[in-house]
């Protein structure tokens, strides 16, 4: 009955311990990512020179499939020039950003409400944001 038991409770923690999350399960590793610097909270302006200065290639990525991700979401954008497919001279990315707040430092605390300031990072007041681009229609 003990082995029965036992062998039990080894399945049930074996099962909770699979079903927890890390927080980084928005990455696809099949994919390449650009990491960017955000500090405050805002709109942001990428113009295609910026990006292809940063080794992103804009000749050869559909302007539609661009993705950014930040806080361990995909973020809307708008892409101006998107329709031909091509980033060009002109054309940019605009996304809505928020600066580095305490969201992730609450999971150090039992409640919210314990925290000391809950606008304020502990750790860095930069977050890092990452660029991508994925296959037509998977956007």
């Amino acid at each position: 009955m003990k082995r029965v038991l036992l062998s039990v409770t080894a399945g049930l923690i074996g099962l909770w311990a699979n079903a927890q999350t890390f927080g980084n399960e928005w990455i696809q590793y099949d994919r390449q990512y650009w990491s960017f610097p955000i500090t405050h909270e805002g709109i942001y302006r990428i113009d295609s020179t910026t990006l292809a200065n940063a080794g992103f290639p804009i000749g050869t990525v559909d302007a539609r499939t661009i993705e950014i991700y930040g806080r361990q979401q995909q973020v809307p954008l708008y892409v101006e020039g998107e329709g031909d497919g091509v980033l060009n001279g002109a054309d940019f990315i605009e996304f809505y950003s928020k600066g580095n707040d305490a969201w992730l430092d609450s999971t150090l605390w039992d409640t919210p409400a314990h925290m000391s300031n809950p606008y304020y990072s502990f750790y860095c007041d930069t977050i890092q944001y990452f660029i991508s681009w994925g296959p037509m229609g998977e956007a």
